[in-house]
């Protein structure tokens, strides 16, 4: 799992509102879409920050997203499709979300909303696996072309190959800073302290692009020194210790290995349409009621 994702995922912030809140934003072929199952996701992906007429539009964006989830949801119901339940169990409780240090203590319920989120993505790409297939293979002509169309692609990005230790609270910082300045090195202390899936492998994330880690990591990560140096960042979803074990400055990207990528993204792109299509069919025949005035109030 992408740093970010993680990150993400456990960072559920408040939402910002006036007047009361409603309890049900509508239904979708007589299921509640509720008004928590909104807030959670349009904290998660940043909406409380948002003003005015960008978060006004977000709004109404997200809850067409949710309802547009909810009727697949329903299709992989009615096809029996239950992705093992114990997986996503077993995931959280890696991340330390269990116990009195768990980082929802107190508030069991930001366990169980990341859970839940997993799962359901998880029976939606099964249902999607088994809807749509690829097909023929996209030709070299279509290939190249869409490769004329994104020339970024034929230059790989700067990448920095990283370790963190991830923890859960400004107490937590500090005993790990001290600890990394009396001498203990950064692998067993991720092993000790971090809160990241990572911290088995001594913190090692690997090699990542900018898009795929927080910016203030990427940012603090970039000004650090000479490979081996440690940083120490707060992001918006806990403090983050770094360090740099190497740079790769990117550069050009072989043709063979730009025309796979184009495979990939036309193909992905052919399964997104398939899937929009999809979707499109089961709102036809869905029974939608949504309050757009109680929206407004969030």
């Amino acid at each position: 799992m992408r740093l970010c994702g993680l990150l993400l995922a456990l960072a559920i912030a408040g939402c910002g509102g006036g007047g009361p809140v409603p309890e049900v934003l509508g239904e979708v072929n007589k299921e509640y879409l509720t008004t928590d199952e909104f807030l959670y996701q349009f904290a998660l992906r940043g909406g409380a920050a948002m003003e005015g007429r960008a978060r006004k539009a977000f709004k109404r964006a997200l809850l067409a997203e949710l309802v547009d989830r909810k009727l697949l949801l329903q299709e992989c119901r009615r096809r029996r499709i239950r992705p093992e339940r114990r997986t996503y169990r077993n995931a959280m409780r890696a991340l330390g979300a269990e116990g009195s240090s768990g980082w929802d203590h107190g508030d069991p319920r930001r366990r169980w909303q990341v859970e839940d989120d997993a799962w359901d993505r998880a029976a939606i790409e099964e249902l999607a696996a088994r809807e749509f297939r690829e097909g023929e293979p996209p030709a070299r002509a279509e290939m190249e072309h869409w490769l004329a169309a994104h020339p970024e692609i034929l230059t790989a990005p700067p990448r920095l190959r990283l370790r963190l230790i991830v923890v859960r609270s400004a107490a937590m910082r500090t005993t790990v800073a001290r600890a990394l300045e009396g001498g203990v090195a950064f692998e067993d202390a991720a092993r000790r302290w971090s809160a990241a899936p990572e911290a088995r492998d001594g913190g090692q994330l690997g090699w990542r692009r900018e898009d795929e880690v927080p910016p203030e990591l990427w940012a603090a990560a970039r000004a650090s020194g000479p490979a081996g140096s440690t940083a120490a960042v707060d992001t918006p979803y806990g403090p983050v210790f770094v360090r740099v074990d190497g740079r790769d400055p990117g550069g050009p990207v072989p043709r063979a290995q730009a025309r796979e990528r184009a495979r990939k993204a036309l193909a992905a792109d052919r399964r997104q349409a398939a899937l929009d299509a999809f979707v499109a069919r089961l709102r036809k025949d869905a029974r939608l009621r949504l309050d757009l005035n109680a929206l407004e109030r969030l």
